[in-house]
């Protein structure tokens, strides 16, 4: 699955369970709700409102109140808001999770928003916590779709280029699928 090494320390402050983890770009919630039955608290976060109103109603009906279904432009984070910007703390600074879930996600966050695949892992070392990222490659017919109609290349967009961003300069514990 991975050569990277599985996360630990931080990750696993009481028998393996975090205490906080965030799932980005959660979809419906269906691995949030998998990390729900091993986590503290889990903060599901996406951007379509629908897939998060779904998650919300199926966490309501069900039994796992540890999920916080969060609807999110990762792209553009809530910012510090209230007087001065200091009632409430921007997204990224109000508590750092022990594990982050980033599956199928780093292509929309390349492709869709432009964002360098090396600002998308110096984001992810920053929390330093235990990251997992599924990484879906260039051939995949989802990273095809949002590519078609855009002009660049993508050239930093590699399993291989990613894994080594991750690894540099970093204590990071990422694993990648």
């Amino acid at each position: 699955m991975s050569n990277g090494s599985w996360p630990s320390s931080r990750s696993t402050p009481q028998h393996g369970v975090p205490r906080l983890l965030w799932d980005l770009g959660a979809n419906t919630g269906v691995f949030s709700r998998i990390a729900a039955r091993h986590a503290g608290t889990v903060v599901a976060v996406d951007g379509d409102h629908d897939a998060v109103n779904a998650l919300y109603r199926e966490a309501c009906e069900g039994d796992q109140r540890n999920i916080i279904p969060l609807v999110m432009d990762l792209a553009n984070p809530s910012p510090g808001q209230g007087w001065a910007g200091r009632e409430r703390a921007p997204f990224n600074e109000r508590r750092s999770p022990d594990m982050a879930l980033c599956l199928a996600l780093i292509h929309h966050l390349r492709v869709s928003a432009n964002i360098p695949v090396s600002h998308v892992v110096a984001w992810l070392r920053s929390l330093n916590a235990a990251v997992i990222v599924e990484f879906i490659d260039r051939d995949d017919e989802m990273f095809v779709k949002l590519a078609e109609n855009k002009r660049e290349d993508y050239s930093d967009y590699s399993a291989g280029t990613s894994r080594r961003k991750s690894r540099s300069r970093s204590r990071s514990r990422t694993r990648w699928a």
